[in-house]
């Protein structure tokens, strides 16, 4: 009898421990581009993160950085963040079993790829893992996001607004036309949309401005982080040369993850991922 409530409280107190450790709960990995610039990534991601730890409570959430060169830049500055091969290491020795992986990415294109490389490296690790799409992953997203952004920038037709995206080389890229089309189908035919480095650019918006003639221009960062790509390129370069043609150009600043209805979009996927870990 001795034996056997010994060994009935040695399970119960196993089963207490198991319930206190951490591969109990979930845990989820928050993966961005990343950003050097100090004051964008305390707005954006450094914001995005506690909000979704303020989300989830009972859910670890770690971080990740998917652009190696943010990394290397932020690491000669004495700043580590970890890639997503660390980051899910970490998890793992940490004790969890179920990860949840949510992008910040705008597009599914080449950054969101390497998600899929490093999970397919570790899913013996795992029990489960769930991986969110980006911001923009169909036709329904991008109805969603030009009544998010026309709400945000409402204005008069008498102006010009320029969405500016990252732009890629790959197909994602059609992602931009494909929300330049639904803006002028629901007329809004003052917004544009155009890239930094894919398509289209600043040379095909000058053609669009010339044949409008409209002079008031207004360019919006198409970015989730509004870092050096909106300092260095909207705010500098884009808005030097259309000044220069003559057009009045207002630059609007801070990043898509900055908006509510962006931060919520982000938070409701993770929360229909968590649903099928419980």
């Amino acid at each position: 009898m001795k034996k056997i409530t010994s060994t009935l409280l040695f399970s119960l107190f196993a089963i207490s421990l198991m319930a206190q450790m951490p591969n109990a709960k979930s845990a989820i990995l928050m993966v961005h581009y990343g950003t050097a610039n100090d004051a964008s990534r305390a707005l954006t991601i450094d914001a995005l993160n506690k909000d979704v730890e303020n989300a989830f409570p009972h859910c670890k959430v770690f971080e990740a950085y998917s652009s190696k060169i943010i990394i290397n830049t932020l690491k000669k500055r004495g700043i580590h963040k970890d890639d997503i091969q660390q980051a899910l290491k970490k998890i793992h020795q940490q004790g969890h079993k179920k990860v949840i992986i949510q992008t910040s990415d705008l597009l599914d294109g080449v950054m969101t790829a390497h998600i899929g490389d490093a999970v397919q490296k570790v899913k013996a690790d795992f029990d489960t893992i769930c991986i969110g799409k980006p911001l923009l992953w169909g036709v329904d997203d991008c109805k969603w996001m030009a009544k998010v952004l026309t709400s945000h920038i409402a204005t008069d037709p008498t102006k010009t607004v320029v969405l500016v995206g990252h732009g890629t080389d790959g197909p994602a890229n059609a992602i931009y036309s494909q929300l330049d089309y639904m803006l002028h189908d629901q007329g809004y035919n003052n917004y544009h949309v155009a890239t930094i480095e894919g398509y289209p650019n600043l040379d095909n918006i000058e053609k669009i401005l010339a044949i409008n003639k409209g002079k008031h221009i207004i360019l919006y960062p198409l970015l989730m982080i509004a870092g050096n790509h909106a300092v260095n390129d909207i705010q500098g370069l884009w808005k030097q040369k259309l000044t220069a043609l003559g057009y009045e150009v207002e630059v609007w600043h801070g990043g898509l993850a900055t908006l509510s209805e962006v931060k919520n979009h982000i938070i409701s996927q993770i929360q229909e991922m968590n649903k099928t870990l419980k």
